[in-house]
């Protein structure tokens, strides 16, 4: 059985507020989905981004200082990590949540392609329906949300996908199997970006 799905951060703005904070923004839109009936949350306890595939543990990774700086900043905000988060398990078994400064959707696992295209539609249309709401609360159509890799101002995003292998897949094969397709999938899908704004 091979399972798969792809997660997706969506660009957000808001039209009335040039100096608008889209961590709180992103956190908003994720909460204006909330109904009264449904507050499943994301378990972190699993998680640990310094275990390698490969079955060792890394001491650091690339990211790290990035992260700490994030954690910086968010140690000034007036909500708590998990507050920041605004993490939704969602009915359909999909994740919203708030991915730093931007809302993000994450299919469930799938086991067809049918399955994840219609699980990345449904993404869409919570968005919308997440937006909608937020924008009546804002009193008018104020959020903007883009389905986009760029924020044109020198900051990369996107659609990640994820595939479920066996451990005991040597890595040298998954890198000589898959790297292929990750090269020229931009191609193929049309999705991606190369170069910088700034150039």
């Amino acid at each position: 059985m091979r399972l798969f799905g792809i997660e997706t951060e969506y660009g957000i703005a808001r039209e009335d507020c040039e100096n608008a904070d889209p961590v709180v923004e992103s956190m908003e839109l994720v909460r204006a989905y909330l109904d009264g009936h449904f507050t499943r949350r994301w378990d972190y306890r699993g998680e640990n981004p310094h275990e390698d595939q490969r079955g060792f543990r890394v001491t650091e990774l690339a990211q790290d200082k990035e992260e700490e700086l994030f954690a910086e900043q968010d140690a000034h905000r007036p909500f708590s990590f998990h507050d920041m988060k605004s993490d939704l398990v969602l009915p359909n078994g999909a994740r919203f949540y708030n991915d730093h400064t931007h809302p993000e959707y994450s299919t469930p696992e799938c086991r067809s392609l049918k399955d994840i295209v219609a699980h990345d539609r449904a993404g869409e249309r919570i968005l919308l329906v997440a937006a909608q709401r937020r924008n009546t609360a804002l009193g008018g159509s104020m959020i903007q949300l883009y389905k986009n890799n760029t924020d044109f101002h020198g900051h990369s995003y996107g659609c990640h996908d994820n595939y479920l292998v066996s451990r005991s897949l040597k890595f040298e094969e998954l890198v000589r199997g898959l790297l292929p397709f990750l090269v020229s999938r931009q191609l193929i899908a049309g999705a991606g970006k190369v170069g910088r704004e700034a150039q």
